[in-house]
């Protein structure tokens, strides 16, 4: 069933049980507002419940950009409601195809995503991507670019054509990038198409080693909170494990806090032992372990 008004409380309750009652009545507050608004839809979320009424498990689509949701949860009271979770994937599958959704993407957290949850995922044509490593930082006490090799322009220098092949270029050999396939014009206009975060030039940024394009970061910041990421970062496939991905990543600290960014969360497969090190490197704290899925709309032979 879908959420609705009467089981707001409830669902906030579920998906943040570790919030501070002192902070609980805040969080209602903001969720209210945010559907009063039409920031949250309702429709947007499923819960299943137990026959006495309470609320078991739930799944929240977001909007990420474009035709690209997020599949978030599952939301569950414990262990044991992994098969209520399991059992939503076909409500909220109906839901992303009713809102025209090419690609869902789901990260699960490993604390909550049961075996029959994942099953149904991939049941209903999610790839499985392997596991994730979610880290968080304060971004005033990161590290920044000071007397770094590289050299950078932002969007308004380089122009969209230019940082487009720049991507394209750096995701070549990167099995923990974006597609090789997709349209870097399109992944650009997904992420600057972002709701709640920044897009203004600055957010993308092409890096030079003397006249020579290498590196792409792309960081944004939601205004509203100061919570940020760096989108994506990468360098060209013949200069990386050079130590050039140390300074790639403080420049999108850098970008970060001329952003006005607060608290920076990012990740990254458990596979990707480069980039695991430059997180624990900079001082960023791990939070959380989750799993990687990805579906995408099958392609029309009309």
């Amino acid at each position: 069933m879908q959420l609705h008004e009467a089981d707001l409380e409830a669902f906030a309750r579920l998906a943040a049980p570790d919030l501070p009652e002192k902070r609980r009545a805040g969080q209602i507050a903001r969720l209210r507002d945010a559907v009063a608004k039409g920031e949250r839809r309702l429709a947007d979320t499923r819960l299943a419940k137990s026959a006495a009424g309470t609320l078991r498990a739930a799944l929240r689509l977001a909007p990420v950009g474009g035709d690209t949701l997020m599949l978030a949860g599952p939301f569950v009271a414990d262990a044991n409601d992994d098969a209520a979770a399991a059992g939503l994937v076909v409500e909220v599958m109906q839901r992303a195809r009713d809102l025209g959704a090419q690609i869902i993407r789901a990260r699960p957290d490993a604390k909550r995503a049961g075996p029959l949850y994942r099953a149904a995922l991939l049941e209903h044509g999610f790839a499985d991507l392997g596991e994730r490593v979610e880290f968080k930082a304060p971004v005033a006490g990161l590290p920044l670019d000071d007397g770094t090799p590289l050299h950078w322009r932002d969007l308004t220098d380089v122009g969209e054509a230019q940082a487009a092949a720049m991507l394209q270029e750096v995701v070549v050999g990167d099995p923990h990038s974006c597609d090789e396939n997709e349209n870097p014009r399109a992944a650009l206009a997904e992420w600057l198409g972002a709701p709640g975060l920044t897009n203004g030039p600055g957010c993308v940024q092409v890096g030079f080693l003397e006249d020579r394009a290498v590196a792409f970061v792309c960081a944004q910041v939601s205004p509203k909170d100061g919570w940020s990421r760096i989108t994506y970062l990468g360098i060209v496939p013949d200069l990386r494990a050079r130590g050039l991905g140390t300074w790639v990543h403080r420049r999108g600290f850098r970008m970060l806090r001329e952003q006005g960014g607060k608290l920076y969360h990012g990740g990254t497969a458990t596979a990707n032992a480069g980039m695991l090190r430059l997180f624990r490197r900079h001082g960023c704290e791990e939070v959380m372990r989750m799993f990687e899925f990805e579906w995408k709309a099958p392609a029309s032979t009309g």
